[in-house]
């Protein structure tokens, strides 16, 4: 009787144990991430245990530039990025369903010249050469264009001569004189700025802030919706560790000098231009009417570029219902 009962005190013990361990073994998520502003909230999550705290499995996909991170979700090999949510509503129109779960960051791009330019302002860019690391299709591109066309009268294709290509191979066009002007990512525009290689003419979201009283979204959490509606749980989760993250980040002086050297930056001077440039951006609003005004500049992309840059406006894929 002894030994009976020891056996079935072990065995609801095991029992115990194993549905214990079921519950904090977490959902498991694979996450696409890529170098720069992304990366640095993306390294705060985990390094803050936001994601073992939510109870999440993060299998990490490291990528190398923006086509990969579409390239990972299309062949479903990822499940949650950071990305344009002006690509994703592109996509959308092509059939692959990539929703905006939650905001990242506003834009925070310069235009940045050489410091012996005679250029001012973007008006001043009236028939130079402008480099631009996200591609012809990048929300990027598409926020200096309509920028250029409504603050500045320009025809961005008839008075802009455009380059596209990685960050590093702008910087050295500029450096060299073959571009008038870059947009490039983080770290070497803070990298270029620390080492005076440039002047910055203009920043993407405060000329629109000041021009309409609001910033504009870059870059959301996105997710595939099949994942979504099968994981509705996990993509809560990672919300919240998200809203963990950032604010283990903000503010964080050791977290950001940490952080920077890891990108190369090695000074305190530099860890702390890095964070005042980019912490500022990280946006946490994802009410109706901020999602309303992205949408608005989406129909104003489609009105300047027309159908065939932006097929439709798939305002569904802006969602709220995933909040945690």
């Amino acid at each position: 009787m002894f030994m009976r009962r020891r056996l079935i005190g072990l065995a609801l013990l095991a029992a115990a144990l194993g549905l214990a361990s079921a519950a904090h073994a977490g959902e498991k998520v694979r996450l696409i991430v890529l170098p720069g502003t992304q990366w640095y909230v993306a390294e705060a999550m985990q390094r803050g245990g936001f994601f073992r705290k939510h109870d999440l499995e993060i299998e990490r996909k490291d990528v190398a530039s923006v086509p990969a991170i579409f390239t990972t979700l299309k062949a479903k090999a990822g499940d949650i990025a950071f990305s344009s949510w002006i690509a994703n509503m592109q996509f959308r129109a092509q059939g692959l369903d990539f929703i905006d779960v939650f905001p990242l960051t506003e834009f925070h791009n310069d235009v940045m010249v050489r410091p012996d330019s005679p250029v001012r302002n973007i008006a001043d860019l009236k028939g130079r050469r402008v480099g631009l690391y996200g591609g012809p299709a990048g929300g990027t591109t598409a926020m200096f264009k309509v920028q250029a066309m409504r603050f500045f009268g320009l025809d961005p294709e008839r008075d802009l001569k455009m380059h596209f290509g990685a960050t590093p191979l702008l910087a050295g066009l500029l450096e060299k004189g073959e571009l008038d002007a870059i947009i490039v990512t983080e770290p070497v525009a803070t990298e270029l700025a620390l080492a005076k290689k440039v002047r910055i003419i203009a920043n993407l979201n405060d000329l629109h802030r000041s021009q309409t009283g609001e910033g504009l979204l870059s870059l959301t959490i996105t997710v595939r919706r099949e994942f979504a509606e099968q994981h509705p749980q996990a993509v809560r989760a990672f919300i919240r560790a998200y809203l963990d993250g950032l604010a283990y980040l903000k503010g964080n002086g050791a977290l950001w000098e940490e952080l920077a050297r890891h990108s190369g930056i090695t000074s305190k001077e530099g860890a702390e231009l890095l964070r005042s440039r980019l912490e500022k951006n990280y946006v946490s609003r994802w009410d109706a009417a901020y999602i309303a005004k992205q949408v608005e500049f989406a129909r104003e992309i489609q009105k300047v570029f027309g159908t065939k840059y932006l097929p439709e406006i798939s305002a569904d894929g802006l969602t709220r219902a995933y909040l945690p």
